[in-house]
C-alpha cells in the first residue's frame, strides 16, 4: 500500500525503537523465525499500524471539515435570528407584549454571544516580560568595574 501525501499519516505511527526491530528482522535476522514470529509477520503488522493511521487521519480531516461546517451554519442561524427579531421589532411596534417579548429574546441573545478576546497592548505585553529578556534592563551605564 502506497501512500500518497494526502493519505499519508503525519507521523508514523510505529515508534522508533519498534521500527529499529523490524529493521534488525528484515537484515540480520531475515531468515530467522520464532515461532509464528518473523520479519514478515512484523513488516505486516506494521503495515497494518500504519494503515490505521491512515484512517484516523482522513476520519480526523472529516470530523475537522464537518466541524467547520457546523461553525459556519451556526454562525449563519445565528445572523439569520438577529435579522428576523429587527423585521420582528418592527412589526411589534404597536404591540406592547409582544415588543417586551422581542426585547426579552434580544437581550438574551446578547448575553449568549461568545466574548471577543482582546489582545494585551504591545506596552502591557513588554511589562509582562521578565527583566533578564527586556534589553537594557538591569544593565547599568557604568563602565565595566571588574576592570579598575
Amino acid at each position: 500500500m502506497s501512500d500518497t501525501p494526502e493519505t499519508a499519516p503525519k507521523a508514523d505511527p510505529v515508534p522508533p525503537a519498534v521500527r529499529d526491530v523490524l529493521t534488525l528482522f528484515s537484515t540480520e535476522l531475515s531468515d530467522v523465525r520464532f515461532g509464528d514470529l518473523d520479519a514478515d509477520d512484523l513488516a505486516r503488522l506494521a503495515e497494518r499500524a500504519r494503515a490505521r493511521a491512515q484512517e484516523v487521519e482522513r476520519a480526523r480531516a472529516t470530523l475537522e471539515e464537518a466541524l467547520s461546517e457546523l461553525e459556519a451554519a451556526k454562525g449563519e442561524l445565528a445572523q439569520r435570528a438577529e435579522q428576523a427579531l429587527a423585521h420582528a421589532r418592527i412589526y411589534a411596534s404597536g404591540d406592547e407584549s409582544l415588543s417586551a417579548r422581542i426585547g426579552e429574546l434580544e437581550s438574551r441573545q446578547r448575553t449568549s454571544r461568545p466574548k471577543k478576546k482582546r489582545r494585551a497592548s504591545k506596552r502591557k505585553r513588554a511589562t509582562a516580560q521578565e527583566p533578564e529578556s527586556r534589553p537594557g534592563v538591569g544593565e547599568l551605564p557604568f563602565g565595566d568595574e571588574s576592570a579598575a
